[in-house]
């Protein structure tokens, strides 16, 4: 379901650069927010992970990849709910922020499983070079 999205997304940034008129760029723009629109409406959680998922999938990673920004307490509900409604079983959790301890043990609590550890592609510093990496834990659901 989250792939289908994603696709849904490529395919239309990739429409819209072969686009060459501003009548086929505004309805590309109207499809987008339509898309946008029907990711919203599954949930606060669903968009969420769906913005990690895209992130993820830009960066080469294998796995939806949960780390870039701090993840508060109050917000892990959400987010487990998110990755539930998404169909994720497997992702890399590669935060460096000081709660992170207390983030992972909130996905044990939940059901997740920690089944190792792994790199995950983080940034480019330019165009054609390879991914800065970082270590991430692997977490699963069955």
């Amino acid at each position: 379901m989250i792939k289908d999205f994603y696709n849904e997304l490529k395919d239309l940034r990739n429409r819209f650069n072969e686009a060459t008129t501003e009548e086929e760029k505004n309805q590309l723009k109207a499809e987008y927010k339509d898309l946008d629109a029907r990711i919203k409406e599954r949930g606060e959680g669903f968009a969420w992970v769906f913005s990690l998922y895209e992130t993820s999938q830009e960066r080469e990673n294998n796995l939806l990849d949960i780390g870039e920004n701090c993840i508060w307490e109050k917000d892990i509900p959400m987010l487990l709910k998110g990755l539930e409604d998404a169909g994720i079983k497997a992702f890399t959790f590669s935060s460096t922020w000081s709660s992170s301890n207390e983030t992972a043990f909130e996905f044990y609590k939940a059901g997740w499983k920690l089944e190792g550890m792994t790199l995950v592609n983080t940034h480019k510093a330019w165009p054609g070079e390879e991914y800065a990496q970082k270590p991430a834990f692997i977490f699963t659901r069955g």
